[in-house]
Order: C-alpha cells, then structure tokens, then sequence
C-alpha cells in the first residue's frame, strides 16, 4: 500500500512540475524579448548619435534618415511586434514596418537627459546615449 502511495506522490509532483513550467514558458518568452527589444533600441541610440554627429548634431526627423547607419531595417520591428511585418530593404521601409517612434524630432544630441524614440509594443524609453529605460530602470544592452 505505501508503495502505491509513495508512486502516486512522486506522480502529482511530477504534473505539478509539468504545469508550472507550462505556465511559465510564456511569462520567459515575453521577457526575453523585452529584453531583446531593449537591445534593439540601445543599438538605435547609438546609431543616431552616430548620425547626429555628421548632421549638424541635431537627431533624425525620421528613421529612414538614418537608413545608411541602420544596415537593415529589420531592426526597427520589436521581437513582441507581432502585427508589424520588417521591410524587405530601405525602398520599401514605410512607418507601416516601424514599432518604434520618435518622439522629438531634430532634438539636439547633447540632450542625453530626454526621451528621443519608444517601443509602440513595450513602452521602453530610448535615449540617443545608447540607453534605454525599461520601465524599472536606464540601462544600456543586457549580454
């Protein structure tokens, strides 16, 4: 008998164990592309500084603009942006494949201390230094 009981004990751990990492493989889905997201964006920051450099060190208007600093514009689509298809190449890239938007056109990029583009899909916060605020904290790219 307490075999039995001892088989159906490690069973119901066993389920147990099984549902909790079924409900929780979405919750690490969703973070890990928050995260990837964040990444996105610091490398965005980045490359428009770098832009705003050889542009009278004001940041783009838009991000087709900086089409010849971005190498594609698959960047510009969020890993959670299911909706949003990338763009082939820059002629055809439209807001259309964007997740991102920028917020303060033509800011200059001295101006480390204010937003200049965010995440449609997470609300992340990038800033032209490179970083990004995730809703908990500033922080340039997570390895």
């Amino acid at each position: 008998m307490k075999r039995i009981d001892v088989t159906f004990t490690l069973l119901a751990i066993i389920a147990m164990g099984i549902v909790v990492l079924g409900l929780s493989k979405p919750l690490l889905k969703r973070r890990a592309e928050s995260v990837s997201c964040g990444n996105y964006m610091s490398s965005i920051g980045c490359v428009a500084r770098v832009w705003a450099g050889d542009n009278s060190n004001h940041l783009a208007d838009n991000f087709l603009c900086m089409s010849n600093e971005l190498c594609t514009p698959k960047i510009l689509i969020c890993p959670s942006d299911k909706i949003r298809k990338p763009a082939e190449n820059w002629a055809t890239f439209t807001t259309n494949n964007c997740s991102y938007e920028i917020l303060r056109p033509g800011m200059p990029d001295d101006d480390f201390s204010n937003v200049y583009f965010r995440c449609t899909i997470h609300g992340h916060l990038g800033f032209a230094d490179g970083t990004v605020y995730d809703g908990k904290q500033r922080r340039t790219k997570l390895p």
